[in-house]
């Protein structure tokens, strides 16, 4: 997963760069017909290390995001229970701006009910 973040207005400041690079990978491995585990890898490439706040303090942060998750298929609903190194709530600020380190304990445990709905349309028999 390349990405490209662009902002229009620099975060954290001056001296900074508008574009942040990252690369991921994610996966899903099947465990049994209803069963999976899920995990989630992604390097944030610049725009990590001497970031000036906008209080004029220099910062470095650990750029990597890392996730892995269990997914419980029960027919209807999908029940995932996952732990992830971010507490961010969209994946702009997860791939540009993740101060946390899962190696130091620092994770976030998450949890979703996914659930399908169809609308069948009737057919009439002759």
């Amino acid at each position: 997963m390349p990405t490209l973040v662009h902002n229009n207005v620099v975060p954290f400041g001056v001296n900074n760069s508008n574009n942040v690079w990252s690369l991921g990978v994610g996966g899903r491995y099947k465990v049994s017909d209803k069963k999976a585990i899920t995990f989630e890898y992604a390097r944030q490439l610049n725009m990590f290390d001497f970031v000036i706040m906008k209080n004029g303090t220099i910062v470095n942060y650990n750029p990597n995001l890392v996730s892995i998750g269990y997914d419980w298929d029960t027919g209807g609903h999908i029940f995932q229970l996952f732990a992830s190194s971010t507490t961010m709530s969209t994946n702009i600020e997860q791939l540009t701006r993740n101060p946390y380190n899962f190696g130091k304990g620092e994770f976030a445990l998450g949890f979703n009910i996914n659930r399908s709905f169809g609308i069948k349309k009737k057919v009439k028999e002759l």
